[in-house]
């Protein structure tokens, strides 16, 4: 009998913490809504205690147990670019203005975080890195600004990370870069700043995609890159990096595209880049128009300032599924080498 009785209490004690996880997730909802200042098309109209927080717009839950495990709202403006200052927000405009709670980071059981192409401002909270099962957060396309929280680093089951079009400044942490399962990376389009480091603890074996295009990366680009052997693309162009093109990208065996244009980068062009068998576009200088290299060489407004040094190895003219190897205005003298 008294194992019975305690065997209905365990059942009574889970029931009510399940019903309690359930109810909080409800009203860390209605914080988040707390925060949004504008919402022209009445996008959240539904999010309140009257209906199940499960049915409400842009949330999904498991069937099983209730918890919020997504939160997936993705903004349309009516007219292209983002609201310049003043802007006057019509029903229109299918976005949510804002700052992005804090109490987000109580979603335990959140899996994706989805708010792309909002009118979100202000920092990213530090509590999304206690978000342990996130495994897609898309910020972009907003006006988030601020330092990326260092945290976002220990989320080890993230797979896909996308902060491009804000307005983040100050480094990119330390170990993001080959940090857990990330496979996807996209930080371009900001105010990044500093030099860029992958993870010297990590194997870097999950990242497929990497791009930081169009910020203010300085100093070389790290070799350690090399040991991200599984990375499709590779985009570093619009930045300032300096030195050379480390050799050591040759490793990454599965490399299709690559862009360090419009970066300041010199020495001769490495032949270990014949080693990636699978490259098909290769891209180390660019123009802003279309008007000859003749032209552009007259005009330091073009943006380009790599200057690589001797001829193209030849055995990167021999890649198998290269179909773009463009470097207009790149300083390659001499013939094939």
């Amino acid at each position: 009998m008294a194992v019975l009785w305690i065997l209905v209490f365990s059942l009574s004690f889970a029931f009510s913490h399940a019903v309690a996880s359930v109810s909080r997730d409800a009203m860390l909802l209605l914080s988040f809504k707390s925060s949004i200042s504008l919402d022209p098309a009445s996008l959240l109209s539904d999010w309140n205690l009257s209906t199940n927080h499960c049915h409400w717009y842009g949330v999904t839950c498991d069937r099983f147990s209730g918890r919020v495990v997504a939160l997936s709202i993705t903004g349309s403006m009516s007219s292209s670019g983002l609201p310049e200052l003043g802007y006057n927000f019509t029903g229109k405009d299918s976005v949510l203005v804002g700052t992005l709670s804090a109490s987000i980071g109580g979603l335990s059981e959140l899996r994706i975080l989805s708010i792309p192409h909002n009118v979100f401002s202000g920092e990213i909270p530090a509590d999304v890195a206690k978000l342990h099962k996130l495994e897609i957060l898309q910020l972009q396309g907003n006006n988030f600004s601020g330092r990326i929280p260092d945290q976002i680093s220990s989320l080890l089951s993230l797979r896909m990370l996308n902060l491009s079009y804000n307005v983040v400044s100050g480094q990119i942490p330390d170990k993001l870069i080959g940090s857990g399962k990330l496979r996807v990376i996209d930080l371009s389009n900001n105010q990044l700043s500093g030099e860029i480091g992958v993870d010297r603890f990590s194997e870097c074996e999950f990242l497929v995609h990497l791009k930081l295009s169009h910020n203010f990366l300085t100093d070389n680009i790290p070799a350690e890159i090399g040991k991200c052997w599984n990375l499709r693309t590779l985009l570093l162009d619009s930045n300032i990096f300096e030195g050379r093109i480390p050799a050591e990208i040759g490793r990454i065996s599965q490399l299709r595209v690559l862009d360090v244009s419009r970066n300041s980068l010199t020495d001769g062009i490495p032949k270990e880049l014949a080693n990636c068998r699978e490259l098909s576009v290769i891209v180390l200088t660019n123009l802003d128009d279309f008007s000859s290299a003749e032209d552009n060489l007259a005009d330091s407004s073009s943006g380009e300032f790599n200057a690589f040094m001797g001829g193209v190895p030849y055995e990167l003219l021999l890649l198998p599924k290269l179909q773009i190897f463009w470097a207009p205005r790149a300083n390659l003298g001499g013939p094939v080498a």
